[in-house]
C-alpha cells in the first residue's frame, strides 16, 4: 500500500514538474515526506528508541526485572494522534500483568487485572514519530489510573515508562 502511494505520489510530482506546475521535486525526496506525513506513531518499550512497535502485543511497565507488563492482543483503534485498546462500553481486551513475588519474584507467580491502555501525545524525533505518553486503567478493589511520560531518568543511559497514579480530575 506504501509503496502504491508512493508510486502514484511521485507520478504526480512527475506530471506537475512536466506541465511547469510545480518546481524541481525528486521521486525520492516526495516518497519520503508522504511517508514520514503517513506514518502511524510506533510505541517503545524496554528497548528503547530503537524498537518501536505500531500496535505491540505486550508493552512493558517494568524494564528491569519483567514484573508488570499489560499484553495487547488486539486494539480498537491506532491513528496518528492517539491509540487505545478498547472504546467506553466495550470489553477490556488488554490484560495487565503483576508478579506477585510470592515467595519471590523468581518464582513468577502473576495476578491479572482487565485493563484498558492508550498512548497520546506523539512527536517526531530524528525523524521517528512516537508516543510521549501512555495511560494505563484497571481495577484492584477500586479504579486505578496510571500516567507515565516517556522519558530518561537521571542518570540513567536508556529511556522508558516514567509515571505513577494519575491525581484526582
Amino acid at each position: 500500500m506504501r509503496r502504491v502511494a508512493g508510486v502514484v505520489l511521485a507520478a504526480c510530482c512527475a506530471a506537475a514538474v512536466a506541465c511547469g506546475t510545480a518546481g524541481p521535486v525528486s521521486a525520492k525526496s516526495v516518497s519520503a515526506e508522504a511517508h514520514r506525513a503517513a506514518a502511524r506513531p510506533v510505541a517503545f518499550d524496554c528497548t528503547g528508541q530503537h524498537g518501536g512497535h505500531v500496535q505491540p502485543g505486550t508493552v512493558y511497565l517494568d524494564c528491569l526485572s519483567g514484573n508488570a507488563f499489560v499484553k495487547t492482543p488486539s486494539w480498537a483503534y491506532w491513528t496518528a494522534e492517539a491509540a487505545k485498546t478498547s472504546q467506553p462500553g466495550q470489553p477490556r481486551t488488554a490484560v495487565l500483568w503483576v508478579n506477585t513475588c510470592k515467595p519471590m519474584c523468581a518464582a513468577g507467580h502473576y495476578r491479572k487485572y482487565k485493563a484498558v491502555l492508550s498512548f497520546f501525545r506523539p512527536e517526531t524525533v530524528h525523524g521517528v514519530r512516537f508516543f510521549t505518553r501512555m495511560r494505563l486503567r484497571y481495577t484492584h478493589g477500586s479504579a486505578r489510573d496510571y500516567t507515565f511520560r516517556w522519558g530518561t531518568l537521571p542518570g540513567a543511559t536508556l529511556p522508558g515508562w516514567i509515571g505513577g497514579p494519575t491525581g484526582p480530575a
